[in-house]
């Protein structure tokens, strides 16, 4: 991966950074066709090494805004819908996200939820932003605070376009009950 991003910044391997990427991005679009041929009505599309603690906005908007932008279209094309999540603070790219198309964003916690439902409503909807770390070790309280929380910052009530959800993948050791917490938290 270091010998990939320091390539990034060769002009000389840009061309093939931008091919190989091109590779890449048909065989995701193979992959969600392959997962919609078999029932699915939506797929999802992770970014780990896209965001800002990897690859700067202006970085992102070169070398994975097109490509996802195209998974996006194959998908809505095929009669699917997409969801991407981008690791770690995305505020800096969240508009440069919506515009890949896809239906759902997932916000990782280290994002601005506020700011981030402010670009994206109306646009797509947006799935997160409980931490993974409290929901596998924090209390049944904090989880209900932590979500009561973020609700909050997006309107409580009135909010429309959340998904309840981690902000990030979930250990495998996270309590049913703390999953349970979260969930049944006022739905908008």
């Amino acid at each position: 991966m270091d010998r990939l991003l320091m390539e990034l910044m060769d002009e000389d391997s840009v061309r093939d950074i931008h091919k190989l990427l091109q590779i890449c991005t048909e065989a995701n679009i193979l992959y969600c066709r392959a997962l919609l041929d078999a029932g699915a009505h939506i797929t999802s599309l992770g970014e780990s090494t896209a965001g800002p603690g990897v690859l700067s906005p202006a970085m992102y908007e070169e070398f994975a805004l097109p490509y996802e932008r195209a998974v996006a279209d194959s998908v809505h094309a095929y009669g699917g819908m997409l969801s991407l999540h981008i690791c770690g603070n995305a505020t800096w790219i969240i508009g440069k996200m919506i515009q890949t198309g896809a239906d759902i964003l997932e916000i990782d916690q280290e994002t601005d939820i506020t700011e981030a439902y402010k670009l994206a409503k109306g646009c797509c909807t947006l799935l997160g932003q409980i931490s993974p770390v409290t929901l596998m070790n924090g209390s049944v309280e904090m989880v209900e605070a932590e979500t009561k929380s973020m609700l909050e910052k997006v309107g409580g009530s009135q909010a429309r376009g959340i998904i309840l959800g981690p902000g990030c993948a979930l250990g495998g050791n996270t309590p049913f009950e703390n999953i349970k917490t979260m969930l049944k938290q006022p739905l908008i």
